[in-house]
């Protein structure tokens, strides 16, 4: 007695029947990204490395155990803020559910 587990017979001829329907079927559209996707496009661009920005008052140098540093206009046209050492997309998008973090551009 065999120990080999086999198929149902015919279940391989479905397997290739389907595999066959969708090589025969053309290839689907791609939808345009939703403008919010366009922030994670540009982060995959730069080898999913980002940089957040952080206006809130009183913002740490370390927030989440990511490295953040003071940025100053040096004509003073825009308020000084914290901005985050290069981080992933995925804690950037932590940061991005709370107001006052934006992706740095």
């Amino acid at each position: 007695m065999s120990d080999e587990i086999k198929p149902p017979e015919g279940a391989n001829d479905q397997t290739q029947q389907s595999a066959d329907q969708a090589a025969a079927q053309p290839p689907a559209k791609q939808e345009p990204a939703p403008a919010g996707k366009k922030r994670q496009a540009a982060a995959s661009s730069t080898g999913g490395a980002v940089r957040v920005r952080c206006t809130l008052e009183n913002c740490g140098d370390v927030i989440n155990g990511v490295p953040f540093s003071l940025v100053r206009d040096p004509k003073g046209k825009t308020a000084p803020y914290m901005l985050s050492d290069e981080i992933t997309q995925e804690q950037a998008d932590s940061f991005l559910a709370i107001p006052g973090y934006t992706i740095d551009e």
